[in-house]
């Protein structure tokens, strides 16, 4: 039934009924475009989120980078001040 259907049938039951009506229509079409609104900022906010996760991942990957390129040079200095002491004490 649509609400021209309903606001007939209900015209003759009395103006509260009526405004009852009226009411309850506006109710259901601004909790259409609150909807419409919720599902924007929802696909707004999950966009946010494959940004940032993407970004995290990035960051990981360039930490985890450094970190290995920093374990290495310490090993790397380890061996050398081996080599020197080896040199200079003759082990």
């Amino acid at each position: 039934m649509e609400w021209v259907e309903v606001a007939k049938v209900v015209g003759t039951q009395g103006v509260f009924a009526v405004l009852f009506v009226w009411l309850l229509k506006r109710y259901f079409e601004k909790n259409d475009t609150r909807e419409a609104q919720y599902h924007q900022i929802i696909h707004e906010n999950n966009t946010i989120i494959e940004k940032s996760t993407d970004l995290m991942k990035t960051i990981s990957d360039k930490y985890d980078d450094l970190d290995e390129k920093v374990t290495e040079g310490f090993e790397e200095v380890r061996r050398d001040i081996k080599d020197l002491y080896k040199e200079k004490c003759g082990d």
